[in-house]
């Protein structure tokens, strides 16, 4: 047991430089290993890992048990096969302004039965109207779609927070608020309802065990948008539920991240997705609810 936890503690310490906890359950040539192998297989596995242990020093194994929990605010992705890569912005949105303004405004490009013009992605198409008066903007139509004006791109990003503490030799089991991020809303982002989705996660607990999570995404309201209802975690089931937010362009707001029927974990890489077009990432910590048993890094 003492050999096979320390192979574990430098699996999980994969979590320090955002490789997925999986790959621990990977043999050399990247097959994978299921926990019941043969007596043989063992028997080698065995050897192996106490050969590791010996290499390791106690001051090597200690520093090794415990990483504080450490944010990535714009990861360029990860290697989800989930997660919404297309998150659906100006949602149910029709102006930003209706009346004149000095400012810029953005509205949702229609077709010539009225219903809003998705890219190829399946993003709402807005155009840039200067002045803020939609009603008297002009444009060229093809096939029923504005061709004039600029429309907003999405862009993708991941936040990652990973941790590892085996210091205590047990599980750590801690509910409610787990962390809270603070979102910037750009200047230029337009009226809109942004999703933050589910990223490529990985829990893993004492025995070495990984430990499947759910996620409920989260919503941020930006001016004349209406803010969403927050979704709730179905009981029994191990979620982190994102929370809803709204603000005007150049706010800041924060969303709660809330944690819920944890089983008990020892390490984590937790990620998220959401759209740095119009958001960004300035703040993040651990929630009040955790922050007695998740310690962040010193920055």
């Amino acid at each position: 047991m003492k050999s096979t936890r320390a192979r574990w503690i430098a699996c999980l310490l994969a979590c320090a430089i955002g490789v997925s906890l999986t790959a621990c359950g990977k043999s050399q040539d990247g097959s994978s290993k299921d926990k019941n192998n043969d007596s043989s297989s063992a028997a080698a596995g065995d050897s192996s890992n106490e050969k590791a242990e010996d290499s390791l020093s106690s001051e090597d194994l200690a520093k090794m048990q415990k990483q504080d929990m450490t944010f990535e605010y714009a990861l360029d992705g990860d290697d989800s096969s989930e997660g919404n890569s297309d998150v659906p912005v100006n949602k149910g949105v029709t102006s930003q302004n209706n009346e004149s303004s000095p400012e810029d405004s953005y509205v949702v490009v229609t077709d010539d039965s009225g219903q809003p013009v998705k890219d190829d992605s399946g993003n709402v198409v807005t155009e840039v109207v200067k002045g803020g008066n939609s009603s008297k903007n002009e444009s060229s139509t093809s096939g029923g779609n504005t061709s004039s004006g600029s429309s907003y791109q999405s862009d993708i990003k991941t936040f990652q927070a990973y941790w590892l503490d085996m210091s205590n030799g047990e599980d750590v089991v801690c509910n409610g608020d787990f962390l809270d991020v603070t979102f910037k809303i750009k200047d230029d982002a337009p009226d809109g309802n942004y999703a933050i989705t589910s990223g490529a996660n990985d829990f893993a607990n004492w025995d070495a065990e990984s430990v499947p999570v759910a996620f409920v995404d989260g919503d941020i309201a930006v001016g004349s948008a209406s803010e969403k209802s927050a979704g709730s975690a179905e009981s029994g089931t191990f979620t982190i539920a994102a929370g809803t937010a709204k603000g005007k362009q150049g706010d800041e707001v924060t969303v709660r991240f809330d944690m819920s029927d944890n089983p008990g974990i020892v390490a984590m890489i937790f990620r998220f997705k959401y759209d740095a077009g119009a958001l960004e990432v300035v703040n993040a910590s651990v929630g009040s609810d955790c922050s007695d048993y998740i310690q962040m890094a010193v920055s």
